[in-house]
């Protein structure tokens, strides 16, 4: 378990870096306005995924934990279940685009929202993969896959908005990012077991709700708050503002998913076992590591948050001190 947490908290940690690396250039880059809108954008990504991620991922992890000699089967019922869930996704977000961008005010929303749909779809069969690869416990198979994604959207993103092409560059260095970490992860499953009875679709969708409707709450908990922001600040930069606070806050969550990625399969596996005592232990583990790895961090950016951001994003960013103070402990207690 120690050594799957560490290459999670390995891969996480590239992801993180290259968040907070896309986070300063673009602020800097495009100003706290277009920032904003690039933030309204991550948000609405990110809750599109709640469908993607934690839903469907989790739930062909656990069944493959369960069943490992069924691994290809479960993946490829994954991968079809995935396919129509996220069609129906790009479907509503780019055909909508112009009336999301309407309910938010900003017109310039329209275009980048249109080729987040092919973003969606991809990082779609991307959260299979890893989810599959995590739930035969190929741990580092699958934080490489992860890493790979981290380090060429961090990559592409400031690449292209450098060279001035925008939100719209943004969004292209996420594509970029999600094609490249698909042919990786597609390469990691060859030679996946199939001696198993077939599986019904259904036996991967039915736990997936749950996992949907749990982790869907933290998702919307964790961005509509950008999002109302946006909505009803019209004229301000208070969008952009509060996306610089958001950013940071949200770091820590990101490694807590760590351990939770790594103790999954293990915690699935003891259950179907019926070893209630071991799953305990993981569970016991989780909370006292991540506490003291984290909590220490979590003080001392909310001591510092205005010179944190006055740091890293500049003196026009100082003022979400306030709120960044706020958010890292409750996305903490989330966590």
């Amino acid at each position: 378990m120690s050594r799957g947490i560490l290459y999670s908290l390995i891969a996480r940690g590239f992801f993180v870096l290259g968040a907070y690396v896309i986070h300063v250039y673009a602020s800097r880059k495009l100003g706290p306005s277009v920032y904003g809108t690039f933030g309204v954008m991550l948000s609405i990504l990110a809750i599109s995924y709640l469908f993607l991620s934690n839903g469907i991922r989790q739930a062909v992890s656990r069944s493959i934990a369960v069943h490992p000699h069924n691994a290809k089967k479960i993946f490829h019922n994954g991968l079809f279940i995935q396919s129509i869930s996220a069609v129906c996704i790009v479907f509503v977000i780019s055909g909508f685009s112009g009336e999301i961008a309407s309910f938010f005010r900003d017109a310039s929303l329209t275009s980048p929202l249109k080729y987040l749909g092919a973003v969606i779809f991809f990082q779609a069969i991307f959260f299979v993969i890893i989810g599959s690869l995590n739930g035969l416990k190929r741990f580092l198979s699958e934080n490489l896959v992860r890493g790979t994604y981290s380090i060429v959207r961090a990559v592409a993103v400031v690449l292209l908005i450098w060279l001035g092409f925008g939100v719209h560059g943004a969004v292209l260095g996420f594509l970029i990012a999600s094609l490249l970490a698909t042919a990786v992860g597609f390469f990691m499953t060859f030679g996946f077991p199939n001696e198993g009875p077939n599986m019904k679709a259904s036996d991967i969708w039915n736990p997936a709700i749950a996992n949907i409707v749990i982790f869907g709450a933290v998702t919307v908990l964790l961005n509509i708050d950008l999002l109302l922001i946006k909505r009803l600040m019209v004229g301000t930069d208070s969008a952009g503002l509060y996306t610089a606070a958001a950013a940071f806050s949200k770091a820590p969550h990101r490694f807590f998913y760590a351990f939770g990625a790594v103790s999954l399969p293990l915690v699935a596996s003891s259950f179907n076992r019926g070893d209630i005592t071991q799953c305990r232990v993981y569970f016991s583990q989780v909370f006292r590591y991540s506490t003291l790895i984290f909590l220490p961090l979590i003080v001392i950016i909310a001591a510092t948050s205005e010179d944190l951001l006055t740091f890293f994003y500049g003196a026009d960013y100082q003022i979400a001190g306030a709120a960044l103070t706020i958010l890292i402990f409750g996305v903490w207690f989330v966590g």
